[in-house]
């Protein structure tokens, strides 16, 4: 018998990572404000942050690497379609009050 095919399960029991999303905040109502998404729950400084509406469609996503936010932030209408979206010129911290972006 060949190890291949028993190697290959031990391969996918161990090495896919599981995602996990963390709810932050919830409207009065009950529904979600803010949650994260993170690929992989042993590491919590990379994530996809997600805001939303009362309604539960989708306000803004931002992706977070290594507790800075890069890349894009998109920012959607209430009914659900894309309003903007914001290009990082450079890594900004989390924690910061103001995000630097070119519109």
């Amino acid at each position: 018998m060949r190890p291949y095919p028993f190697f290959l399960f031990l391969l996918l029991i161990f090495g896919c990572k599981e995602p996990t999303q963390k709810i932050i905040d919830r409207y009065p109502s009950g529904q979600v404000m803010t949650e994260y998404f993170y690929p992989d729950k042993t590491d919590t400084s990379n994530f996809t942050c997600k805001v939303y509406y009362e309604n539960g469609r989708l306000k803004h996503e931002t992706q977070v690497a290594f507790n800075m936010f890069v890349g894009e932030k998109k920012t959607f209408f209430e009914g659900g379609k894309l309003k903007r979206v914001e290009k990082l010129n450079q890594s900004t911290p989390v924690h910061a009050s103001k995000l630097t972006a070119i519109l």
